[in-house]
């Protein structure tokens, strides 16, 4: 009896045990998951307290890693993408900007960068549209304008080129770059007048800009502005002793001023500097022309010559070795010059300015 009830009361108390065990394991559950919670709380206020990772320093391998890391993060993305066309990745990159448009839809930068690679692939009419998706999304950030303004330039599209300056001197009054482009592009429109304020503006703004004063004397001499055109010329050489399309252009203007001797051989000296820096079929005929005026007609023959040789769109160089064979009394040789200018005059003649645009 003694044994029966000890294993009795043993039973009664394990049970009890076990019920109460039984009774606080919620409590314990409850209290664990509360404290994970806690400490993941902790762990986030952290984490997000902690500086983002700078760009600039990562590697290229860091950066695939952090967005490999998290994909849905648009700014790794942009930063991976960024890093990958700066390196010159381009085909991988533009996987990364699709993927970057996907997640921010909204945001203009990744339709940039897809806009400069799909550029540097030399495919600007995908660039044009893409640079034109990023402006509609921030029209009002300088750069995307004038990423479109290099595409333009890339297509010689002047008149869309003029519009997109014009909109950057508005977003940046103060940049003299812009007022130059603008100007330069009025020019090739023919609109001379707008021309010649948007240059003079950009040189006002940086008065050694040659590009801006060489176009300023190019457009004041087609207005007839010949002692302005000189002011301009002189002060770019002076800052660009050897710039060889000034040089052509301060000796057409001599031409145009004064054909004493005095001033021819100062011409001649010109456009002999200027053929120094390299040999082009305008600058072969500006030296014909001098050579013209001098009435040297064997050598000034022999210029324009060479100056079809080397560039056969100078149409009207036809008409001045004309008068070269005329003057030389070699008559059927000049109807001859005539008869192929005639051929040809429809064709736009070749700008003597020598210059591109310059960004």
């Amino acid at each position: 009896m003694t044994s029966s009830g000890n294993n009795s009361h043993r039973d009664r108390a394990k049970k009890a045990s076990l019920a109460r065990r039984t009774r606080h394991r919620p409590v314990i559950t409850v209290a664990i998951v509360l404290l994970v919670f806690i400490v993941a709380v902790i762990l986030r206020r952290w984490s997000d307290g902690l500086p983002e990772p700078n760009a600039a320093q990562m590697s290229l391998q860091q950066m695939e890693q952090r967005a490999r890391a998290d994909p849905n993060n648009p700014q790794a993305q942009l930063d991976w993408a960024d890093r990958l066309s700066l390196e010159g990745s381009f085909e991988k990159a533009q996987v990364v900007y699709d993927h970057a448009c996907h997640l921010a839809p909204k945001d203009a930068r990744p339709f940039a960068g897809r806009a400069r690679v799909a550029f540097a692939l030399r495919r600007p009419q995908e660039a044009q549209s893409l640079f034109q998706d990023a402006i509609q999304r921030d029209p009002n950030d300088p750069e995307l304008w004038r990423g479109l303004a290099q595409v333009y330039e890339h297509l010689h599209s002047s008149k869309e080129a003029m519009a997109t300056y014009l909109r950057l001197t508005q977003l940046r009054p103060q940049e003299p770059r812009w007022w130059r482009q603008l100007g330069i592009h009025y020019a090739r429109l023919g609109s001379w007048l707008p021309s010649r304020n948007a240059l003079k503006r950009a040189v006002e703004l940086d008065p050694s800009d040659v590009s801006a004063l060489h176009h300023l004397g190019l457009v004041s001499i087609r207005q007839g502005r010949l002692a302005e055109a000189k002011e301009a010329l002189d002060r770019a050489i002076i800052l660009e002793p050897n710039h060889p399309s000034v040089l052509m252009l301060e000796a057409d203007l001599i031409l145009l001023m004064d054909s004493s001797p005095k001033a021819l051989i100062h011409a001649e000296e010109l456009i002999n500097r200027s053929l120094a820096q390299g040999i082009t079929g305008p600058r072969h005929q500006m030296r014909g022309r001098i050579y013209l005026a001098q009435r040297s007609c064997s050598k000034a023959i022999e210029e324009f010559q060479s100056a079809l040789r080397l560039d056969p769109s100078l149409v009207n160089t036809h008409v001045y070795l004309s008068q070269a064979y005329a003057l030389n009394g070699q008559p059927e040789l000049a109807r001859n010059a005539s008869r192929e200018y005639m051929k040809n005059r429809l064709e736009r003649p070749k700008d003597l300015t020598g210059e591109e645009a310059q960004q």
